[in-house]
This record gives structure tokens, C-alpha cells and sequence, in this order.
């Protein structure tokens, strides 16, 4: 069966083109002259059957990817859940070309190169290069390993690429790396993000835990942001969580430490922490022959530290804090920290 003359329309969504179909086979081929997602987008599609699945191309202008983001991956503001990517267990194998990919926040990617093959949830290939304005640019590139594969993602403005994504809004500049090792046998992801360089801006939920050390409360009154020299997580991804091993946020002013578990079935946050109030001197007691380790507790955590919890689902979580902890110098602020507790795992 052959269609032409296509023309599909349902609210922003426009689809012009032609399509052949074979009653067994199924569809041999599509080719949409016109797909737009949003107003003003101006791209073309076309698929074709590949072993397993489909391949596709999209080639244009401009087209705004936040529908995509937001009803296939859940991410973004407003997100309705839609379609997961785990319900699609055919092979996906993208070829795209845009000279302007729209994101949220009002960001925009531009001269988008994006080859990738999707099968469900399992990203089997990418390689992608985009700049995001200001002579910054991302780049992600796939590689096999023995017992499963390595994806490494490049970055120069980690502000700019959270906003476009629809991930996190507050963070201005960072430019760093994403390294993640897939274990197929395991199941599991292990991963290292490494991040320099950042500030965090106009974040509540920050004020809430600094603003219980007076000289936090000083800077915050002066300007609503927080810059670090560096951050790191070591992470461990699974099926339903992702377990935050190690994190570490060192600045002149400012410091801390994460860890816990993110359920992404269920939406929920666990982690826990320690905020170090002046970091910078905090960190000479570490280096103290005798009294480092007693006095300057675990590697990041300093003399001085507020513990705090993050809990609750991912939209509002709820922050708690334990000022008494500041009180306690290093390896005895233990006694007051709180505790993730990891729930059963989902195999």
C-alpha cells in the first residue's frame, strides 16, 4: 500500500509526506518532507526497516526537542511520564543533522551531529557533537569494552547543557567530564562525572542548609550564589536506583560531601551529606599528621560540617539538617550524621 499526500495534524505536531506499507512485512518506508513538533520548526524525516527495527534520518533548520525529551525520557519541567524508552523494544538507529536543536530554558545546540542506536532502555552506539553558543560544546562517544562498553561525555558549559536537557537550571559554567562504564553481566553502570569550575545560582534549597553557619549566612546575603573549584561522584546505576558512592564539592568558601541512592522507580531521593563552611582552611586540618584524621573526619568533610539529608520525591524534596553537628569536630560528627538506607533491589 502506498500513501501520499500525508498531511496529520494534532496541536503542534505536523507530519507532511508519503509512506509505503506491506501487509506482512510492515512499513517499508516513510518519507515526511515536512515534521514539525513546534512552531517554527522547519526538518524532514524518513525511515526505513533495518534488521530488528528501524533506521531513521532527520535532517533541517531548526526543531525543538523538548517535546521528545520530555514524553520519551521524562525529563524536564511538567513531565507527563508518556512514552518510556523502555517500552520500545525495537532497534532504533538515529541519524541526525540540525543546525539548531531547541532545549528548554530557551537553549539552543547548534550544528547538532547525532548517530545513535537505541534498543529499549539499552544505548548501544552514540557519537554526537553539538556547540551550545559562546564557543562552548558537548561531545559523547561510545566504545566496547570486554564486558560491556565505555561512554564518555565532554563538556565546557554544564550550565548551558543541564538548561538545555531540562535536568537543572542553577548551575552557571563547569566545564568537565562524564565517563560510564556499562557491565553487561552485572547489569550495571559504574560512572565517574567530574565537574570544574561552577557556581550554583539562586538555589532555595542550598540556602537552607548553609544558612545555619553564620558566615554562610553572610555570603548568601551578599549575592545568592556559590562558587566551587571542583566537584566529583562516583556512581553506581542499576535497573531502579542510582547509588551516589563518593561525592565531593571543594571551594574556597565552601564544601561537602554526598551520598546516598536516587530511585528513579519510584521517583524518590536518599541521600545524605556534610556541608563544610570555609573549605579552604577547613581542609588544613586533614593534612595534620596527628590530629588529620581525627579532627579533619573523612576526605572532604573538614573540622567544621553540617550534616543534612535530602529525601522525598524527585519534584520536592525534602532537606533536613542537624545543626548540632557543627559542634563536633571531624571523625566524631559521625555520631550525628544521617543515614540512607538502601531499600531491596529490582533485579
Amino acid at each position: 500500500t502506498e500513501l501520499s499526500q500525508i498531511s496529520l495534524a494534532f496541536g503542534d505536531v505536523v507530519l507532511k509526506g508519503d509512506l509505503k506499507y506491506d501487509s506482512d512485512a510492515g512499513l517499508q518506508s516513510a518519507e515526511f518532507s515536512q515534521l514539525q513538533l513546534s512552531p517554527g520548526d522547519v526538518a524532514q524525516l524518513s525511515m526505513a526497516p533495518i534488521e530488528g527495527g528501524y533506521a531513521v534520518k532527520v535532517r533541517g533548520d531548526q526543531l525543538d526537542l523538548k517535546p521528545m525529551l520530555k514524553r520519551f525520557f521524562g525529563l524536564g519541567e511538567g513531565s507527563t511520564g508518556g512514552v518510556s524508552a523502555t517500552q520500545v523494544k525495537q532497534t532504533i538507529v538515529l541519524d541526525v543533522q540540525l543546525k539548531q536543536a531547541l532545549g528548554f530554558y530557551k537553549t539552543t545546540a547548534f550544528n547538532l551531529d547525532l548517530d545513535m542506536s537505541l534498543r529499549g532502555s539499552d544505548l548501544q552506539r552514540v557519537s554526537m557533537q553539538a556547540n551550545l553558543g559562546g564557543g562552548n560544546s558537548v561531545s559523547v562517544t561510545t566504545n566496547p569494552t570486554p564486558d560491556g562498553k565505555v561512554m564518555s561525555v565532554a563538556f565546557n558549559d554544564a550550565g548551558t547543557l543541564l538548561r538545555l536537557l531540562g535536568v537543572y537550571a542553577r548551575v552557571e559554567g563547569g566545564e568537565g567530564s562524564l565517563v560510564m562504564n556499562t557491565i553487561k553481566q552485572q547489569k550495571v553502570d559504574a560512572g565517574q562525572f567530574l565537574l570544574r569550575n561552577f557556581a550554583l545560582i539562586d538555589e532555595e534549597n542550598v540556602v537552607q542548609i548553609l544558612g545555619n553557619h553564620r558566615d554562610s549566612k553572610e555570603m548568601i546575603a551578599r549575592a545568592n550564589k556559590l562558587s566551587f573549584r571542583s566537584g566529583k561522584v562516583d556512581f553506581v546505576r542499576r535497573k531502579d536506583r542510582v547509588e551516589v558512592t563518593d561525592g565531593v564539592l571543594t571551594g574556597d568558601t565552601v564544601g561537602g560531601t554526598l551520598r546516598g541512592f536516587i530511585y528513579t522507580d519510584q521517583r524518590q531521593y536518599d541521600l545524605t551529606g556534610t556541608y563544610v563552611p570555609l573549605f579552604g582552611l577547613n581542609s588544613i586540618f586533614q593534612k595534620l599528621p596527628l590530629f588529620g584524621p581525627l579532627l579533619g573526619g573523612r576526605d572532604g568533610e573538614g573540622l567544621l560540617g553540617v550534616t543534612f539529608a535530602v529525601r522525598g520525591s524527585l519534584d520536592k524534596p525534602d532537606f533536613q539538617i542537624n545543626p548540632a553537628s557543627i559542634l563536633m569536630p571531624g571523625a566524631f560528627r559521625s555520631l550525628f550524621e544521617y543515614r540512607a538506607k538502601e531499600q531491596p533491589r529490582v533485579e
